[in-house]
């Protein structure tokens, strides 16, 4: 009688610890599944991405084809005349200040006069 107790016991245990281990087993699946598909939708997301950024890089390489060396130096030779004509433009604007303040007019309220005439202007 003792020895089926203990028997009972013994296998009831055993079914308890399998149980639990089952049940960690499915866990450990169910995260192992998830994961798995985490992954296989960054993958997914990562390929669009790449294959995105291939094309870009394609359409770019296409654009960049046409320029050349000249390109450049045109675009230098752009910068230097926006820079002297800005220059230009300072000596002018000093120039119109010291005629205005020789015969005495008001250079701020000229310059409105005149912003105010260019837009009715372009309306």
């Amino acid at each position: 009688n003792t020895s089926l107790k203990s028997t009972k016991a013994v296998v009831s245990t055993q079914s308890t610890g399998e149980h639990k281990f089952n049940i960690a087993l499915q866990k450990l699946r169910e995260q192992s599944e998830r994961k798995t598909l985490e992954s296989k939708e960054e993958i997914f997301r990562l390929t669009a991405e790449r294959d995105s950024l291939k094309y870009e890089l394609k359409k770019l390489t296409s654009e960049m084809r046409g320029i050349d060396k000249n390109f450049f130096d045109e675009v230098e030779d752009l910068k230097f005349t926006l820079q002297e004509s800005a220059k230009l433009n300072r000596v002018y604007e000093k120039t119109l200040q010291n005629v205005c303040r020789k015969h005495k007019l008001n250079y701020h309220e000229l310059m409105v006069g005149v912003i105010n005439r260019r837009k009715r202007k372009c309306t």
